[in-house]
Order: structure tokens, then C-alpha cells, then sequence
């Protein structure tokens, strides 16, 4: 993740210049469900609604434009595969989940709102292979990370200045062969 934050450094201070001086600081919370929208991550999670969590900076205008940072956790469900021979089963189990440091740009219209985003997500994947053989069972397990760039898109709604939804779609990649990525998410969002 730390090789995307001079990234998202640069980003912040292109934006900067387009706020106004004077506009506050706001912080907020997000709660939300997310689903993996890309068929290597459908693969390796269970099919469903999981669960993501957030925190988020703001700086700017609702009239106008905000620039947010945001941090996120996703946690998917457990996946399972199972492929079997003439000689072996084998039980894939992983896990996966991610964090991620992100800086959104946002157009506001009324009290609708418009935004892309730049992130740097951590990804993980937790995984046990279970091999039954002729001779016995084997169970090696083991954790493997990477940090990958992201982009996002998100639309919104506030109902009032402290309460609105919104969903995102994030597009990266993860994995030993850099496979795509594509997570939808739909966030409640508390603002204070």
C-alpha cells in the first residue's frame, strides 16, 4: 500500500487547488454490503452479500466539490473448490479480505453527487489445501499478500448533511498472476 501513497499524495495536492479556502474539515463513517463482480474473485469467495467497513476524511463544499480520503476494510466470504480424480480429492478453502487507502474527488449536484477515486488496497488471502490421497491426507495452509492500485467510480445521494448512501465500484487486480479485480458496494454513510 505504501507504494500507492505518494500516488494518492500527488492526487491530493492536484486537487487541492481547486477547493476554496475557508471550507471545513468533516469526518464520517460507512457501513456497507459489497459483491465480487470478477469471476477469479467470485471464484475464491462464497457467492453473496459481505460486509465492508470505513472511515473518511472530507474537505470541501456540498454545494460544489469535496475531496475525501477514505479507509476501508472488506471481509468476503469463505470460498470452497472442490476437484476430484481418479486418485486424489482436493478441498480449496481461502479467505479473502482487504484494506485499502483511498483519495475520491467528488462533483456534487444538488444533493447528488458524482466521484472517482485512486486507492491502494491490500489484498489477502488466507488458504488451506486439503489433499486426499491413496496414502493419506494432506493439509498445507498459508497467507498471501499484495498491494495493487485501484480506481473506482461512485455515485451518491445525502438526504440531509449528515446521512446518505452510496455505491462504488472498484476495479484492481490481486494475485500471484495479477488477475482483475471488480468489487460493487452499496455504503450508508454517516457524516459529523
Amino acid at each position: 500500500m505504501w507504494k500507492v501513497f505518494p500516488a494518492l499524495v500527488v492526487g491530493w495536492m492536484f486537487v487541492w487547488t481547486g477547493l476554496s479556502a475557508g471550507e471545513s474539515f468533516r469526518w464520517g463513517l460507512q457501513a456497507g454490503l459489497l459483491v465480487p463482480a470478477s469471476p477469479d474473485l467470485k471464484l475464491t469467495t462464497v457467492s453473496g452479500l459481505d460486509a465492508s467497513l470505513g472511515a473518511r476524511l472530507e474537505w470541501g463544499s456540498y454545494v460544489n466539490q469535496t475531496l475525501r480520503l477514505r479507509l476501508d476494510r472488506e471481509q468476503f466470504g469463505a470460498g470452497r473448490q472442490i476437484k476430484d480424480s481418479p486418485t486424489v480429492h482436493q478441498e480449496i478453502d481461502t479467505r479473502v479480505h482487504d484494506e485499502s487507502l483511498g483519495l475520491e474527488q467528488l462533483f456534487h449536484q444538488e444533493r447528488w453527487f458524482l466521484g472517482l477515486g485512486l486507492y491502494g488496497i491490500r489484498w489477502t488471502v488466507d488458504s488451506t489445501n486439503r489433499l486426499s490421497t491413496p496414502t493419506g491426507t494432506f493439509s498445507p495452509s498459508g497467507s498471501s499478500r499484495w498491494t495493487r492500485a485501484g480506481v473506482g467510480l461512485l455515485v451518491g445521494r445525502r438526504w440531509n448533511a449528515n446521512l446518505g448512501a452510496e455505491f462504488r465500484f472498484v476495479a484492481s487486480r490481486y494475485g500471484q498472476e495479477n488477475q482483475p479485480t471488480r468489487v460493487a458496494s452499496l455504503n450508508l454513510i454517516w457524516t459529523y
